[in-house]
């Protein structure tokens, strides 16, 4: 093999008559980069800004986003209504990835979901009544304060699952008429018992003065 390599007429590694590399290319002139350097660009933005403001920049940014502020007339008396949730489903529903409730299909998920439904208290964060009836309500297990004007960012905060912002659907789908409002399962499993007390005071109201609907 090695004797076939050395009969060909090429040059091959190590062979004397190998003609030697020729470099054409010049050394020229070189040019620094013109365009800005990003990374320092960056730098020097984060050193113009301090930790102060950015601080301050977020947590006015997080008020924002926890500030509602619904349209809610307040309860004048202590009443006591109760509501039939029940509906027809306009389209299939899935609760985590399942067939629920079929198109069409009359259904109650208060029948369905009712041990499972946590307290609801509907009302205003500067109402006292309110307050009063939340200060009640957060030592149950399964109990949520669903705020209709007011800045829930602090009391979120402390309290974390517990409070939350309430909305129109929410409202709608509770049959809220004014606030403070608490939402119970009623004891024949079947309706919400909604009980509403008087905005702006504070004094306790027996069983057996409340109105019922």
């Amino acid at each position: 093999m090695a004797c076939a390599v050395l009969a060909m007429d090429v040059p091959y590694p190590g062979d004397p008559d190998m003609p030697k590399p020729v470099i054409v290319a010049k050394e020229g002139k070189t040019y620094e980069i013109e365009e800005p350097d990003m990374w320092k660009q960056l730098v020097g933005a984060a050193r113009k800004v301090s930790e102060k403001e950015l601080y301050e920049k977020s947590e006015r940014a997080m008020r924002k986003a926890f500030r509602v502020k619904l349209d809610v007339p307040g309860c004048t008396k202590h009443r006591v209504r109760y509501f039939d949730p029940t509906y027809t489903a306009p389209e299939d529903v899935y609760i985590q990835g399942r067939l629920a409730v079929r198109k069409g299909t009359r259904f109650n998920p208060v029948e369905v979901y009712g041990s499972l439904a946590p307290t609801m208290l509907f009302g205003k964060l500067d109402d006292p009544m309110a307050r009063s009836l939340f200060e009640r309500g957060i030592k149950k297990r399964k109990f949520i304060y669903a705020v209709t004007d007011g800045d829930i960012y602090d009391l979120a905060r402390k309290y974390y699952q517990k409070v939350a912002k309430a909305s129109d659907l929410m409202l709608r789908r509770f049959n809220i008429r004014c606030v403070p409002s608490v939402v119970t399962v009623a004891e024949d499993g079947k309706r919400l018992k909604i009980e509403e007390w008087p905005e702006g005071v504070t004094p306790e109201v027996k069983k057996g003065e409340a109105e019922n609907e």
